[in-house]
């Protein structure tokens, strides 16, 4: 027996061929891209949910708001018919009805102020 055995090699610089260094680059291209797209997905995601959530509590929170004002105002008409009956001896039915004139006749004097109103009187 003649010759020489290897037994180990050391390569230090291996540099596979140009068509296939662009395909392994492709590869890569493409997982980072497909991981890119799937994080923003996923922020848009979050921001519809939030954006929703936040509008669903201006909701509830206009709601309460225009709960109250409705009670304010209900509170008000109750004090005002109770003063009426007291002081002017008038039945409820007669101070809800001199109430709603005077109201009616507030806002005809606003849509006259205004001077871009249109109004249709039935």
């Amino acid at each position: 027996q003649f010759g020489v055995q290897v037994i180990n090699a050391l390569m230090t610089d291996m540099s596979p061929d140009e068509t296939v260094m662009r395909a392994m680059n492709k590869i890569n291209a493409a997982k980072r891209d497909r991981e890119a797209a799937l994080d923003r997905a996923e922020a848009d995601k979050i921001l519809a949910v939030k954006g929703a959530e936040a509008e669903a509590e201006a909701k509830h929170l206009s709601g309460i708001g225009t709960a109250k004002m409705r009670q304010a105002i209900t509170d008000g008409f109750r004090g005002s018919i109770e003063s009426m009956k007291e002081s002017c001896g008038l039945e409820p039915h007669d101070v809800v009805h001199m109430m709603m004139v005077t109201h009616y006749l507030d806002v005809l004097k606003e849509f006259a102020q205004s001077g871009r109103a249109t109004m249709v009187v039935p």
